[in-house]
This record gives structure tokens, sequence and C-alpha cells, in this order.
């Protein structure tokens, strides 16, 4: 137990600037002169999607927007079709690009939202040909709980 205190009172390497116990903004290896476009980022939602699985990671990059003082990240949410989306607590979001509008080289983060409308949002196909093709050419793919299972069957079918 002494060693774990110990432990515990030496301070972690740095990885991030830090704002209290909040760490938001990453350490660049070279000064940020603010001129670099920004980091395109796209929540899929669909009917039923657990808003939450939306919310969180949102208000954590819209955080590092204010904290920066700029638009580091372009936050978009997308699904099938563009306009209010349900979610499984009946929270309409209104989702601000259907698929049609955005190209697989419009995202350079997926995240793709889980909850109980996963079960429904597999056998949409459009949907799920879309995250297969924007999933390959994106920098990175992410999913929030269920969500995985709709990365998982979209790259599948992909």
């Amino acid at each position: 137990m002494v060693r774990l205190r110990e432990r515990l009172r030496k301070p972690f390497p740095p990885m991030a600037e830090d704002e209290g116990y909040v760490s938001l903004t990453p350490r660049c290896a070279r000064p940020h002169d603010g001129r670099v476009a920004a980091h395109r980022i796209a929540f899929v939602i669909f009917p039923d999607f657990q808003s939450l699985d939306l919310t969180g990671p949102f208000e954590v990059f819209a955080g590092a927007n204010q904290r920066l003082g700029r638009g580091a990240y372009q936050l978009s949410t997308v699904a099938t079709t563009a306009g209010p989306v349900r979610s499984n607590s009946g929270l309409n979001i209104g989702a601000d690009r259907s698929i049609n509008d955005m190209k697989p080289g419009d995202v350079d983060t997926l995240i793709v939202a889980g909850g109980s409308g996963v079960l429904q949002a597999k056998d949409d196909e459009q949907l799920m040909a879309w995250i297969a093709k924007v999933s390959k050419r994106c920098k990175r793919v992410v999913s929030v709980c269920t969500g995985t299972f709709l990365l998982a069957i979209g790259r599948c079918r992909g």
C-alpha cells in the first residue's frame, strides 16, 4: 500500500498541456501557428442511438475548440438523411449532414455511436455501405459501445 501511495505522488510524464485535471490540448512536436486545417470529425447517428454515445465525445472536442479559442475540430453529425434523429431515450438530435452529402475524403475521424438501434441500423444498406467506404479512407475510426457492431458489419460488407 505504501509503494502505491509513493508511486501516485510522483508526477506523470507530460503528454499534453494540462488545464487543472483536464487534458485537452495535444502537445505538438513543433509550434502550432493556427493555420492548420480543422480536423474533420463525423459522428454517425441512426434511429434509437444512445444520446450519450454522441454527446459525450462531441462535448470533449467542442470543449477543446473552446479551450484553444479556435475551431481545431470541425464537428458534424451524420445520418442516412439530414434532420432530426430520435435517440433511444426520445431526444431528437439534428443530423447536420446526410451520408449522401459527405464523400469518404470529407472525414478525418469517423465516430459511430451505439444504442439499441444498431439492430435496425445494420440492415440499412446505404448506411453500411457509407460506413465501409468512409472507414477505409479515414485517419481514425472509432466506435462507442455497440457502435462497434456497425463498424464491423460495414467493414465486412465493404
